[in-house]
């Protein structure tokens, strides 16, 4: 434990109260507490050092009048440290455990007592756990006689203190008596806030109202971003703390914890949620503790419901916090089955029943001991019943009438064969005036059709029971050639030379016109088109059977202009300070564009560039525009730019490194040509030393001489080495530079 020393001398009686104030307790409410002093003999500078140690524990009312009152007059002990010679000291004393801001100081002298002069200044050392934590060194006023105390605080608030040393320095020693009253403020007094909950116990969801008020008119800040007496709901369940201070230094802080209960987690079942119409359903709510359903529902009793509905169930838990469920409860009709339409059948036909309106997985069981969807064949005229299940087990029936009735007998006459294209008619026979005669693939019968394919054709007669026989014929059609054929290109400029081919060969004869008055015979004909415009090309094929066909494709070639390329760029003038040029495109029948500039720099799809080269540019650059149509047609244009070049440069001869930020550093202004990689400056001073140096053309000097600071106002000398752009050229060159501050 450091202690500090002084070379001031201490009275010979010291006396040390340590004063505590709890929440609430006034300040003057002194509590004299006993000192725990540890020091040795001649520590305070006396040749006796410390005599008696008292620890009396007295309260007093006022801590100056009853201890002056007591000491001088009555001699009853209170805790002081008595010796003769004392010049300075330290003294340990041991408190609770606190937080203390301020030293209490009772500070006098009375002749009655022989007290001359008082302290002159205070050192605190404060300590926990054995470890230093702070310090405080404080000016002790004169006394003026009558003795007075005043609070003087700390620089920082020291919190969990054990033990405090206290060195004390007095103006001089010798046998007078000094008393001095030592008082720790641990905590400061304060007024409680008004406050209103609306609640310490809610369910999550619902709001709550905090409302605080200061006696002291202090302005409440509640933590978490809360608004004094505006209703919030809490976010999630659990124990919140909420906690509200004021700006006045007189109030106290308010806390609070708001327990937020979670929603219960309520369900809603149902023992069946898909019920034939007059079946009975029992609900259950799950997840609390009491449940009440809409609709007249009681949890647990079972019930018929008339259609199908949703019901809520409202579950209440202990806490009284409620939640909701619901739960769907189809309540299905009776199909409606349907055993279909009554038949009549011929003799020998089979029949197949099939029941409907069971839906989806619903079964059909018909009587007889026919099979759901598979064919049978009725013997006479019977009615048949079945019986549908749907998904859910409702059932219901239907029946169907099934009559079987004789076939006619008919002749559909004989096959034929024919080309394609040429008219034929069929016509039955074997039918009555009352009966339905029908051919297929729309044949009227006796009435002549064109048949486009060979094929069969099937003649239906159907008496007016509904009995029905069918004879087949079939007409073989010969096909037409196939008239098909491509181009081996459809676009191109103008003379565009085209090989047309036909898709099939072996034919007897092809003939081609190709829309510009000429015309071909051949399988694969070669044309060329002079002009542009489109044109169309038509193809005749007669087959080795004489049939004949033509196609005729609209528009099929199209011949386009041959596009045009050229260019015009500014500015048109040579010169040294021109890198950007923009380049106009006058190109005709192009949508394409492909630049080369001359420096290695190329460009495609820009119709009017702008380019700009290199600073080291110099000399002449070919320019060349490839002008390209849609289908790849393309034209030439070519032009020079011609760039010259030369080396601009100034090296200032003055500068003022005097931080007003102007004219700071010296260094050679480049224009045009410098070799940024290419370059070394050297400054000397008047007797040859070399002061500055640099191979960064952007990096200037700022007059400074390493670390010697700037140097003398005067002249210097500069020698700049560098290199061009343009060739391989090296400059030298040389000059002085005159400094002014």
């Amino acid at each position: 434990m450091n202690t500090l020393k002084s070379n001031r001398i201490i009275h010979c009686f010291i006396l040390a109260v340590l004063l505590f104030s709890n929440k609430n307790i006034a300040f003057g409410q002194t509590h004299i507490v006993p000192i725990s002093a540890t020091t040795t003999a001649g520590e305070f500078g006396g040749s006796t050092g410390i005599t008696n140690i008292f620890n009396e524990a007295t309260a007093f009312s006022d801590p100056l009048t009853d201890v002056l009152a007591n000491i001088c007059s009555v001699g009853i002990p209170i805790p002081y440290i008595s010796g003769s010679g004392i010049t300075t000291g330290t003294l340990t004393v041991g408190i609770p455990t606190s937080s203390i801001d301020a030293l209490h100081i009772w500070n006098g002298w009375s002749t009655a007592c022989e007290l001359n002069h008082s302290l002159n200044n205070i050192t605190l050392e404060f300590f926990s756990g054995g470890l230093s934590v702070g310090s405080e060194v404080l000016t002790v006023p004169m006394p003026d006689g009558s003795g007075f105390g005043f609070v003087v605080p700390f620089a920082s608030t020291y919190s969990g203190i054990d033990e405090v040393t206290i060195v004390v320095n007095s103006l001089h020693g010798g046998n007078e008596i000094g008393i001095i009253e030592l008082g720790f403020r641990a905590g400061i007094s304060c007024d409680d806030l008004t406050t209103t909950v609306s609640s310490d116990e809610i369910c999550l969801g619902e709001e709550i109202t905090l409302r605080a008020t200061s006696i002291n008119g202090g302005t409440i800040t509640w933590d978490g971003g809360i608004v004094d007496g505006v209703p919030f709901e809490p976010l999630t369940a659990g124990i919140h703390t909420f906690n509200a201070t004021s700006d006045n230094v007189d109030d106290c802080s308010f806390s609070v914890d708001i327990t937020v209960h979670d929603l219960p987690i309520v369900t809603a079942s149902a023992d069946n949620t898909a019920i034939c119409i007059g079946d009975d359903v029992t609900l259950t709510g799950g997840g609390a503790d009491a449940y009440v359903w809409d609709m007249g529902v009681v949890d647990g009793v079972a019930f018929a419901p008339a259609a199908t509905a949703t019901y809520t169930v409202t579950g209440t838990d202990i806490n009284g916090c409620v939640n909701t469920d619901d739960v769907l409860v189809d309540v299905i009709a009776l199909p409606i089955i349907d055993a279909g339409l009554d038949i009549a059948v011929c003799d020998g036909e089979p029949v197949i029943l099939n029941g409907a309106g069971a839906g989806v997985g619903g079964t059909y069981a018909w009587d007889g001991g026919i099979t759901d969807g598979t064919a049978f064949t009725p013997v006479a005229t019977n009615l048949y019943t079945v019986t549908g299940t749907d998904a859910n087990g409702c059932e219901n029936t239907d029946d169907v009438t099934v009559t079987v009735n004789p076939l006619p007998v008919i002749d559909a006459g004989p096959n034929e064969a024919i080309c394609i294209g040429e008219s034929y008619t069929l016509a039955g026979t074997g039918f009555d005036i009352s009966d339905v005669i029908v051919w297929d693939r729309g044949v009227i019968n006796g009435i002549p059709f064109d048949p486009t394919t060979t094929e069969t054709y099937t003649f239906t007669v159907t008496t007016a029971e509904g009995c029905m026989s069918t004879d087949n014929v079939t007409i073989t059609v010969n096909p037409l050639p196939v008239v098909d054929f491509s181009a081996d290109d459809t676009v191109g400029c103008d003379p565009f030379t085209v090989q047309f081919t036909s898709a099939t060969s072996g034919e007897s004869l092809y003939s081609w016109s190709f829309g510009d008055g000429d015309a071909a015979v051949g399988a694969s004909v070669l044309h060329t088109y002079n002009g542009v415009g489109l044109y169309d090309v038509k193809l005749t094929v007669t087959s080795t059977d004489g049939c004949v066909d033509s196609d005729n494709y609209n528009d099929y070639i199209n011949v386009i202009p041959q596009p045009v390329a050229h260019f015009t760029f500014m500015p048109e003038d040579e010169s040294e300070f021109n890198y950007s040029y923009i380049f106009h495109n006058e190109s005709t029948d192009a949508t394409n564009y492909s630049w080369s500039f001359g420096d290695g720099a190329t460009l495609d799809g820009e119709e009017h560039p702008t380019h700009t080269y290199p600073q080291t540019a110099n000399g002449n650059y070919h320019i060349t525009l490839i002008a390209t149509n849609d289908i790849g047609c393309e034209s030439i244009f070519e032009d020079n730019i011609s760039i010259k070049k030369e080396l601009i440069f100034f090296i200032p001869n003055a500068f003022t490194p005097d931080g007003d930020t102007f004219n700071e550093t010296f260094k050679p202004i480049f224009t045009l040509g410098l070799d940024v990689y290419d370059y070394h400056m050297t400054i000397f001073n008047r007797w040859g030393e070399k002061v500055f140096e640099s191979f960064n053309a952007s990096k200037g000097w700022d007059g400074s001489y390493g670390n010697q600071g700037i140097v003398d106002d005067g002249s210097y000398v500069w020698v700049i080495e560098f290199g061009e752009v343009m060739s391989d050229k090296k400059h030298i060159e040389r000059g002085t530079v005159t400094i002014l501050q």
